[in-house]
């Protein structure tokens, strides 16, 4: 599984922000003081 597939959603845990894939693993550990939308394959953090 990619983020161009725009199936993972953004998460908060302790303060910081990161990506869970469609069955809600962990893709992106939580790490960012932002994060939005993965869109086009991109996401801004």
């Amino acid at each position: 599984m990619d983020p161009t597939d725009e199936s993972w959603v953004v998460y908060k845990e302790n303060g910081k922000y990161g990506y869970k894939g469609c069955y809600g693993n962990v893709m992106i550990k939580a790490q960012f003081d932002q994060a939005s939308p993965f869109t086009q394959g991109l996401a801004a953090v």
